[in-house]
């Protein structure tokens, strides 16, 4: 049985609608950005009215008048630094101030109750209970509520992910939002605690939580259900032209269940998983995740929405108890003859109410509203008289904050192409001066790289010439220094002046230990949760990028720094004209080009040396390096298990997530998957809906040992001319990438690293999603494996990576695309011990490859001759090609 606390996470689903979709009420209006008072704006938001063109109507709607602080009493003077105090005026000092029945921003709609084009005629809609509702009605109704996470806003909303950007306003970071995310922001963000930066004198403080144990609780929450049902009637008339839509309310007056929980409304009770209960399966909400979050460590009421963020957990709902309330309850309390805060509700959380639990508590204050709410100037619902306590609030999505992949924040304000200096030279923690100083770096100009000119599609695109588009200055580190100050050691390198060896060794992951293996899956799943002090770009559309203009900026993790890096380098040019896209050529920067094994040697040396830390912080692992899976004449994924990266779970909606016991099952997908026919899209275009991660096999055809051979035979990492390099597949980099194969191989999944991707399938399939796999680790790992095999066998000289003539980015000195600071292709192409790397051994598949052999004797491919011992005096001496 549901209790309080529980049950109003059940529509906290529904609570995002109606103030997330309004043009009327919500948080920061996307044309009043620039003008919040308390970062240097003019605090003025009166926009034109979409009737008439006028500032807030004109005559007769309404006029721009200054807002006057309220005689709020307050005690402690800490809370003065709260951004909510005298409310709105830290953001705004001039707002719209509507006349008669007209309201709005721009006072260009009608108060609740009216209608019309002049808002004089009268409009009342009938609230009902959700279970007399029939089964059409229900179908109905929890799918409009189950179009909220696609349904996007013109509002925009703060982040807080810390403590350093509000109470007061300073450098406030603003992001865009669907109607859930928005709806749950703002009841949070006015319930929350004042962000004090000390968390002791924050508990010490007391919180002003402005919507909870407050006299205007009622009112607050009626105004959140007004609008809520507002928005959800447009999405009603929009699928099904059901104009008399209204929220439905459940009556749980003497219930001994939750009724309405069930999979044809708000959901059944689902599996335990991790000690909670989630939706059932069978539910539309059982993918929906909770936006707002607690902190790990408890640190008063300190924390904005974003702390955890962006992981998230999927809603849940546990019967803690089945004491709902009684008719003596209800009686007793319809018997109060004055409006006064409920301390009972004012003890739960922010994770706010149900849509019906609220409506039923609005049911009950109508039936009191001619006694107790004329000394509150409450009105009666039906004449929904509100308007004198509230002030036109704001709703948006866009965020107008500039950085890039991988530079600090210090530097964000330097982007060249926004009218920034260019200059990306921060000074080291360590030495104090600018790039480390004397015998560590330089702050040095960047110039183009020698990449041919482009066709005229691609010459707006940010990544050509790397990264001139944000920075044309970073630190020249000097010996084996390196990092965005040269305060870190090249990779291979340790100690204060970076002249010791430092070398791991990468294992075959099924050597593990089961400690071992507890430890990886725990540090791999941990990434969700680890921060990074960098910023990737928002691209929810193609209007900020290529070229770059007005850049949007979200702070990134770990997990979604990786996989934005990933997508970011490979996605097409964001051309705004979609025809035009579908049949120019993408610039994919790390895949199907020269550099895509040096690209991403260098992505799995960096994301190694991140999970490192986080090894060495939780578990003292200081020996810490990625493992390696050796899918070499596999039949079957056998890392694909609970006590590593996840076994198979439930198939749903003709896709298959992980098995619900392993850590990574509520993993998502950061970036998106282009769908259709459109290909000119950012990572962020779906977002922030996210899927849950998937893996299924559209064959277990893993490359064999003969596969193996083939491409180890190769003898040159590239050649120029593409009928020898990729029609005859003569070029290593091409056969180890695998967009071609043996000839005797028609494969319908490509052939070694593609031919992994293709057949475990799902978010293991793309760009996009790939890296959100823990997979993709253990693969790319083994990929790396292969390419040091060859180059100690092979022993390629430098010249043998092309210095020109090659794909843009991809050339011997290019800069690799997507990082700062800057890296070279060169610089990893070289034996991995040189960059701090061996591997364990060299021995592939069932049939028994011995690497050793390989580098003894050298490459042959006619027959699989390592898969079995040397017959008799074999000349070994014949085996070389």
């Amino acid at each position: 049985m549901p209790g309080f606390e529980t049950q109003f996470l059940v529509l906290l689903i529904l609570s995002i609608v109606l103030l997330t979709a309004s043009p009327s009420d919500a948080f920061i209006p996307r044309e009043c950005l620039h003008n919040v008072s308390g970062v240097g704006g003019s605090g003025i938001c009166c926009p034109r009215s979409s009737r008439n063109n006028k500032i807030c109507g004109g005559t007769g709607h309404g006029s721009c008048l200054p807002i006057y602080e309220a005689n709020d009493e307050l005690q402690n003077p800490d809370l003065l630094l709260d951004d909510r105090m005298h409310w709105p005026r830290r953001f705004f000092n001039q707002l719209c101030r509507c006349e008669s029945n007209f309201f709005g921003l721009a006072c260009d709609e009608c108060w609740y109750g009216w209608a019309g084009p002049n808002c004089e005629r009268r409009e009342i809609l009938v609230r009902r209970n959700v279970l007399s509702f029939s089964a059409e009605e229900r179908h109905k109704f929890i799918s409009i509520v189950a179009e909220m996470p696609k349904t996007g806003t013109d509002r925009l909303i703060m982040l807080e992910k810390d403590t350093l950007h509000s109470d007061p306003l300073k450098n406030p970071i603003f992001m865009p939002s669907n109607l859930q995310y928005l709806i749950t922001f703002i009841h949070d963000y006015t319930s929350r605690g004042t962000l004090l930066s000390d968390p002791i004198k924050c508990m010490r403080s007391g919180y002003l939580d402005n919507n909870h144990n407050v006299v205007g609780f009622l009112t607050w929450h009626r105004y959140l259900m007004l609008l809520w049902e507002r928005e959800l009637r447009k999405i009603a008339i929009q699928r099904y032209k059901w104009y008399d839509f209204a929220l439905p309310y459940w009556d749980w007056i003497d219930a001994e269940e939750c009724e309405v929980c069930t999979n044809s409304l708000v959901g059944a009770p689902g599996p335990w998983i991790g000690g909670i209960q989630l939706l059932h399966p069978g539910s539309i909400f059982s993918n929906f995740t909770e936006y707002c979050s607690l902190p790990k460590m408890r640190i008063g009421r300190c924390f904005g929405c974003h702390v955890n963020w962006p992981a998230s957990t999927p809603i849940h709902r546990h019967f803690v108890a089945s004491q709902f309330p009684r008719t003596e309850d209800l009686e007793f309390t319809l018997s109060r003859k004055k409006v006064s805060p409920s301390k009972q509700y004012g003890a739960l959380k922010t994770d706010g109410p149900p849509a019906m639990f609220q409506v039923n508590a609005q049911k009950a204050i109508r039936v009191n509203s001619g006694k107790a709410c004329k000394s509150a100037n409450l009105r009666s619902a039906e004449l929904i008289g509100l308007r004198r306590f509230l002030e036109p609030q704001a709703d948006g999505t866009a965020a107008q904050v500039g950085t890039t992949e991988l530079c600090p924040a210090p530097d964000t304000q330097n982007i060249s192409t926004t009218g920034g200096s260019g200059v990306c030279c921060p000074s080291s923690d360590i030495t104090g001066a600018v790039c480390g100083g004397r015998t560590r770096g330089q702050c040095a100009p960047l110039f183009r790289n020698q990449d041919a000119d482009p066709q005229p599609e691609w010459s707006n695109d940010d990544r050509l010439h790397w990264p001139l588009v944000f920075f044309n200055q970073t630190c020249h580190c000097e010996g084996n220094f390196f990092g965005l100050a040269c305060d870190e050691c090249w990779f291979g390198w340790k100690n204060p002046d970076c002249l010791t060896r430092d070398v791991f060794t990468r294992r075959n992951v099924l050597s593990f230990t089961p400690e071992e293996r507890k430890k990886l899956i725990t540090i791999i799943s941990s990434m969700p949760r680890v921060p990074t002090d960098r910023s990737v770009l928002l691209e929810t559309d193609n209007n900020h990028s290529d070229p770059l203009r007005m850049p949007s900026t979200i702070p990134a993790t770990l997990f979604s720094l990786i996989t934005f890096i990933h997508f970011y380098t490979s996605r097409s040019t964001l051309l705004p004209d979609v025809d035009i896209c579908a049949h120019v050529e993408a610039l994919n920067y790390n895949h199907n080009i020269v550099g895509f094994l040096t690209w991403h040697r260098y992505l799995m040396l960096f994301w190694e040396r991140e999970l490192r830390k986080v090894a060495i912080r939780l578990y003292s692992w200081h020996d810490f390096a990625l493992p390696y899976w050796d899918w070499v004449d596999a039949d079957e994924c056998d890392v694909c298990t609970n006590n590593l990266v996840g076994g198979a779970g439930e198939w749903l909606n003709g896709t298959r997530r992980l098995d619900q016991k392993s850590a990574f099952y509520n993993f998502t997908e950061y970036c998106s998957v282009a769908e259709g026919n459109i290909f000119c899209q950012g990572c962020h275009v779906h977002w922030p809906t996210l899927k849950f991660i998937t893996r299924y096999y559209a064959k277990t055809d893993f490359p064999s040992s003969t596969d193996l051979e083939f491409t180890l035979s190769r003898m040159n990492f590239f050649l120029e001319d593409p009928e020898e390099g990729m029609n005859n597949c003569r070029s290593f980099h091409q056969a180890l990438e695998g967009f071609c194969g043996r000839p005797d191989d028609n494969s319908t999944y490509l052939y070694m690293h593609n031919k992994v991707h293709n057949m475990v399938h799902g978010t293991h399939c793309c760009s996009a999603t790939s890296t959100n796999d823990p997979l993709f680790i253990l693969h790319h790992t083994q990929i790396d494996r292969i390419f040091e095999l060859w180059f100690r066998r092979m022993q390629p000289r430098i010249t043998e990576y092309p210095a020109d003539h090659v794909a843009p980015g991809s050339c011997r000195e290019c800069p690799l695309i997507g990082w700062i600071p800057i890296v070279r292709h060169v610089q990893l192409f070289t034996e991995a011990e040189k960059l701090g790397i061996r591997y364990d051994n060299f021995n592939f598949g069932k049939q028994g490859f011995r690497g050793d052999l390989y580098l003894k004797y050298g490459p042959r491919h006619e027959e699989s001759y390592y898969a079995r011992k040397p017959q008799n005096s074999v000349n070994q001496s014949a085996l070389v090609h």
